[in-house]
């Protein structure tokens, strides 16, 4: 007897139960189908669900796996303390903790993951240097006009506003498509990776309010630096 999973059930049997249905593995054995149990992804990291049969611990000459329930006061090696007084020299005893098994299956994804996190956080910094350095750049270029706004009798506030305006019309243009683009390469990776969560709301807040306060840092720290500065040099300057 053996028991399948619901991809290998309905991968032979779509139209009708697979219980009672008679069964042969690579080996030639028969074995009849008494159960069907639910899919549950073999490979940390896929989506894919794989056909699976059964085999009853007595019927094959497998290496066998179980998983144990410690107390919470429980250690692993007085544990593996007590098997070994069980080994009779016919079988070798392997105890591992569930964490260490589970860490090992996820190492290559969790690689993965850490050098998407890097790419990330380095085209961030890239992006948020470019963005800074383009805003600044603008808002110093318009130094000689501020001086003008100030001899007229202009105050700081009204500069300060002009200034912030003024870096904050390219968050109101870039930012959109930025999301635009950002929104159709996480539905892109979403099929790659796993669990990925394209519609995190945390995360798209936190991106924008990062873009945001670097603009808004990049328009005003030029225009504190033009308020500081006599109108007269200013002027003689330009």
């Amino acid at each position: 007897m053996a028991i399948i999973n619901h991809s290998l059930a309905k991968q032979f049997w779509p139209e009708e139960s697979a219980i009672g249905k008679t069964i042969h593995d690579s080996y030639l054995n028969s074995f009849e189908i008494v159960g069907v149990v639910r899919d549950f992804h073999q490979i940390a990291g896929t989506r894919e669900f794989i056909p699976i049969l059964y085999y009853p611990a007595d019927n094959i000459d497998i290496t066998q796996e179980f998983l144990v329930k410690l107390h919470s006061n429980a250690l692993i090696p007085t544990f593996r303390q007590r098997l070994s007084a069980l080994d009779t020299g016919q079988f070798e005893i392997n105890a591992q903790s569930l964490g260490n098994l589970v860490s090992d299956s996820t190492a290559d994804m969790r690689l993965l993951l850490h050098l998407l996190s890097a790419f990330a956080v380095l085209g961030i910094i890239v992006a948020g240097l470019g963005v800074y350095a383009t805003t600044t750049l603008m808002a110093a270029s318009r130094n000689r006009e501020m001086g003008i706004r100030m001899a007229m009798g202009a105050q700081i506030w009204n500069i300060l506003l002009l200034s912030l305006w003024r870096g904050m019309r390219a968050i109101i243009i870039g930012l959109p498509l930025g999301l635009f683009l950002a929104w159709i390469l996480s539905r892109m990776l979403s099929g790659f990776i796993f669990q990925l969560n394209p519609n995190d709301q945390l995360v798209w807040i936190c991106s924008c309010a990062l873009l945001i306060g670097i603009v808004t840092a990049a328009a005003l720290i030029p225009a504190l630096r033009a308020i500081r500065i006599n109108p007269a040099d200013v002027l003689r300057k330009g």
